[in-house]
């Protein structure tokens, strides 16, 4: 499993998270998606996850990862986070 299909297994993205902070002596940032669907919007669940991992910096891409549910782009996906994680987003 890999890419966006991840957004279907957060407590897998924390152990990939927690092994990659482990394993470097540089910050680490993750990229994700909002969520595999619309009906599974899980973006702030992972985004804590990541955070309590070590995660120092979040890249959010504004839609969902299916195909042709592109739920409306949220313009500020970043603010959807700030009260899950302290790390900053971009």
């Amino acid at each position: 499993m890999s890419g966006s299909a991840l957004m279907r297994e957060p407590l897998l993205v924390g152990e990939i998270c927690r092994a990659v902070v482990a394993a470097v002596d540089i910050p680490v940032t993750l990229k994700m998606r909002l969520g595999w669907d619309a009906a599974h919007l899980n973006a702030p669940q992972i985004a804590s996850i990541a955070w309590q991992e070590g995660i120092e910096m979040l890249a959010v891409h504004g839609r969902t990862r299916c195909p042709n549910i592109r739920a409306r782009l949220i313009g500020r996906p970043c603010g959807l986070f700030q009260k899950q994680c302290r790390c900053r987003c971009w």
